[in-house]
């Protein structure tokens, strides 16, 4: 990916911070499922501009990392969060030696928000999830989250909703397993991500060697509930767009 493609992107993304799909259902999901981090280690793949890093580092964690493929996007991070001893990384996680560089069994919760979407084939996704695997200590935990374009396609109004515009780049216009698809994550920002399956993660990380892998299910409260309407967010919930994975090592 060229390195101006990569600011583009990057900084679109960080425009993503004002959706209210983030901040009102993603976010309370992420911060429900990890619990409370005080004294572990921590590791966000593909941090972005930081906003689980800056959310985490309220908590006292013993040790908090970011890694980022651009690294436009971790000199957002480090101008921008307050928190002097988190440790970044620039790096791409499909990389074989990445867990090394990370550092291998140290992380209690090592987890990655709508990254995936951008991994183009399952052998960088396998590498990705193994990756993940070795960088935590044994019983820690791993979440995944992403979206699941596939289920949310039988509802098409919640891409209004979320203002999130997609389409399948398949020959019969249909969404299906790893297929690629046309994403406008902002006006000025298209973008080709990818869906996957449940199916197709849960053998991956299982193949990996993670175990008691399943999906959660959406909850929505009254933080959402300030954001969006009942019935937005029933369409949400019934989409079942947001897509979050849970395992252990």
């Amino acid at each position: 990916m060229t390195a101006w493609k990569l600011k583009n992107i990057t900084d679109s993304y960080t425009e993503t911070k004002e959706f209210r799909f983030n901040n009102y259902v993603v976010t309370p999901h992420i911060m429900d499922i990890i619990g409370n981090v005080n004294g572990k280690a921590l590791l966000d793949i593909g941090c972005g501009f930081g906003r689980y890093l800056e959310l985490f580092s309220k908590q006292n964690p013993l040790k908090l990392v970011g890694c980022d493929i651009s690294n436009h996007q971790i000199e957002v991070c480090k101008k921008t969060l307050k928190d002097k001893n988190i440790k970044y990384y620039v790096l791409d996680f499909t990389k074989p030696n990445s867990a090394t560089v990370l550092g291998q069994d140290e992380y209690d919760i090592v987890f990655n928000v709508f990254v995936i979407l951008y991994v183009e084939n399952l052998e960088k996704l396998q590498i990705f999830i193994e990756n993940s695997y070795k960088c935590l200590k044994k019983g820690g935990k791993f979440l995944m989250c992403t979206l699941d374009i596939s289920s949310a396609s039988a509802y098409p109004e919640v891409f209004e909703i979320l203002k999130y515009p997609t389409k399948p780049l398949t020959e019969d216009g249909k969404y299906i397993d790893g297929c690629p698809v046309e994403t406008a994550l902002t006006e000025d920002c298209i973008l080709t991500t990818y869906h996957r399956d449940f199916s197709t993660l849960k053998k991956l990380m299982e193949t990996a060697g993670f175990k008691n892998v399943k999906r959660s299910s959406l909850f929505l409260d009254e933080i959402a509930l300030q954001a969006f309407s009942k019935k937005e967010l029933d369409i949400i919930k019934k989409s079942n767009i947001l897509f979050l994975i849970e395992a252990e090592k």
